[in-house]
């Protein structure tokens, strides 16, 4: 059965999610098989996984566990309205739709963290293919959200990332529309991490780890900054 979302919680009073919007594209090693499994892995999962292990105060992850491209899961011989039904819960294309199921599982826990610390602060971890990157990548791009990207957020992702080459874009930060039901909306932040990896570049696992310590690094300082806040 197809698993849609992986959750992994965290420290009760950590305000911080760690939420991985896409899985894989084709690669030389995904079967639909692999998919109904849900043995598909990413560059993304495993540095979220290994941030949330580093980090002093755990924060909560979110794993979304469907291809980003559609047309990798859904099987040739469906054709019409069947191949379309299917192609719907496959990926991010779905998280813009409010109605999904995920979107409303991602929007629970935003509001979970509210109501429990008053606040949330939404990490996105992305994959960027690009033809020059090796198995250890350094190049980083904080994606800022005009409307959820307070300054000192877009500040405290840059200086985490200060040993990589790092560059600042301004695009929607989320994959997923905010919950009018938080009230403020100055409580929910949220900042997007796209890792320059290549197609079909393995990544070293000691690269992993490293993003994985910076990762858990950022989530510490925001959980701190926080409770100096309040």
């Amino acid at each position: 059965m197809i698993t849609r979302a992986t959750i992994l919680p965290g420290d009760a009073a950590s305000p911080v999610v760690l939420h991985v919007p896409y899985c894989p594209p084709m690669s030389t090693e995904f079967t639909p098989q692999a998919l109904l499994d849900g043995s598909l892995d990413t560059v993304a999962d495993r540095i979220a996984k290994n941030a949330r292990t580093q980090a002093a105060r755990r924060p909560h992850v979110v794993l979304n566990r469907l291809p980003n491209y559609v047309e990798d899961a859904v099987p040739n011989a469906m054709t019409g309205e069947r191949r379309r039904g299917h192609t719907m819960l496959c990926g991010h294309h779905a998280a813009t739709i409010p109605a999904d199921p995920y979107v409303t599982l991602v929007r629970r826990i935003v509001e979970e963290r509210v109501a429990a610390t008053t606040r949330v602060t939404v990490v996105e971890i992305r994959t960027a293919s690009t033809p020059a990157a090796t198995d250890d990548p350094r190049r980083i791009t904080v994606a800022v959200d005009p409307d959820l990207t307070p300054r000192s957020l877009a500040d405290a992702a840059s200086a985490a990332f200060a040993g990589y080459d790092v560059d600042e874009t301004t695009e929607p930060a989320t994959t997923w529309p905010v919950p009018s039901t938080c009230g403020d909306a100055s409580a929910i932040e949220a900042i997007a991490i796209d890792i320059h990896t290549g197609a079909n570049t393995v990544i070293a696992p000691s690269a992993v780890v490293r993003l994985g310590r910076t990762f858990a690094a950022l989530a510490d300082r925001l959980i701190d900054d926080g409770l100096r806040e309040n």
